[in-house]
């Protein structure tokens, strides 16, 4: 997440499959401290070339730094 994101202002949250947005995750806040996104999608893959990319995104008109490296986290499952 971001720190202090100010009242009205979005966080996204992004996967990109091969370099193509796949799944997005809107979140307006109320004056929180911190700001959180979650987006979570099942993506099937080709076995060989696909991959994927997650980001974040935030819409304040200053620089938001992250809340650092124990809070930020991304994971996979393969289901067979």
């Amino acid at each position: 997440g971001f720190v202090s994101l100010v009242d009205g202002k979005q966080m996204r949250g992004m996967l990109y499959k091969n370099g193509s947005v796949f799944a997005v995750s809107y979140n307006q806040f109320a004056g929180t401290t911190y700001s959180t996104a979650f987006v979570g999608a099942l993506i099937y893959f080709n076995g060989t070339t696909d991959y994927v990319e997650a980001y974040g995104q935030q819409d304040d008109t200053v620089a938001r730094n992250t809340t650092g490296t124990t809070e930020i986290s991304f994971g996979g499952f393969k289901v067979a």
